[in-house]
């Protein structure tokens, strides 16, 4: 009997074993068929590379205009602070997506669609939107190389500073004549594809650094090298003026505006501000308060004559 026993309880476990193994294989068959649908009720698919897109050629969810400034932070992270800025309802797995890889996401007064490109480009996703607004990041589709593909050439390279060998991310290279444009990648890097056969100036922007060029011959079917070294540049920013009543760009002032340059200050013996302003800025008078050293002293503003 115990016999039977044991026998019964290991047909007991087969039969387990089995039952699960053909839920598995129907789990499997079901999620194969979900991204079957999903792929046919894609309404839009974006791609996520380096090579820049006509804006007109984005969904309007990802128009919307978004500032964020992220710096060696996890690519969840990065999808977080996007979604909750944008109020985008966006789904992505963790086995999809390499959540805890690090980036760095700089937009100022950009799009949603350039913060999720610093944010998944080069990661293996590609971003399916339904028809009803849905959004969900999916492994990227395997495409044969595009050199042999499409006409024309590519152009790759990578961005440093000068001097340095350093690289230099999210700089603008664009392709003269053309609307082709890219931005460079954490270690420099870049590459434009679709770029007509013939000769060609590539420029390079990035602010802190001073703008180069290089010419380059594009042949069908192969891929080009342009290198580029950047200096450093100052930047001159545009000056602010403060009023009663708020702060304004200098630009925008509608009345008159005095300054005293350093170069005046420096050239003439002075210990105050006061002393700075006294005589060289128009319509201003500086009156002594006493004859007392230290003593403060009382700025007034004269009106304009009607």
């Amino acid at each position: 009997m115990a016999h039977a026993i044991r026998h019964g309880a290991v047909q007991m476990r087969a039969t387990r074993a089995l039952a699960g193994l053909a839920l598995l294989l129907v789990s499997a068959a079901g999620t194969a068929a979900a991204q079957d649908v999903a792929a046919r009720r894609a309404a839009h698919v974006i791609r996520f590379t380096a090579t820049m897109i006509a804006i007109e050629a984005v969904p309007v969810a990802l128009r919307q205009p978004i500032t964020l400034h992220l710096h060696d932070v996890t690519v969840e992270h990065a999808l977080q602070a996007v979604s909750a800025q944008a109020e985008l309802g966006l789904t992505y797995s963790r086995a999809i997506v390499p959540l805890d890889e690090r980036v760095n996401v700089d937009v100022e007064n950009g799009t949603v669609f350039d913060a999720l490109r610093q944010t998944l480009v080069d990661k293996g996703v590609e971003l399916w939107i339904s028809a009803e607004g849905r959004m969900a990041l999916v492994p990227e589709q395997r495409r044969p190389d595009r050199a042999s593909e499409v006409a024309g050439g590519i152009i790759t390279g990578r961005i440093t500073r000068a001097g340095a060998d350093e690289p230099v991310a999210l700089a603008t290279v664009s392709v003269s004549g053309t609307r082709l444009a890219a931005l460079t990648r954490a270690d420099g890097r870049y590459s434009i594809v679709e770029v007509p056969a013939g000769t060609h100036s590539v420029y390079v922007r990035r602010l802190g650094y001073t703008a180069d060029s290089v010419s380059v011959v594009v042949r069908d079917g192969q891929s080009t090298t342009a290198d580029l070294a950047l200096r450093v540049a100052s930047v001159q920013l545009n000056p602010i003026v403060a009023t009663g009543y708020g702060t304004s760009a200098r630009a925008e002032v509608t009345g008159s505006i005095a300054s005293v340059s350093s170069a005046e200050i420096a050239s003439t013996p002075i210990q105050t501000v006061n002393e700075a302003l006294q005589g060289r800025a128009p319509g201003i008078v500086v009156v002594q308060q006493s004859g007392q050293p230290g003593a403060g002293a009382m700025v007034r503003t004269t009106p304009a004559p009607s």
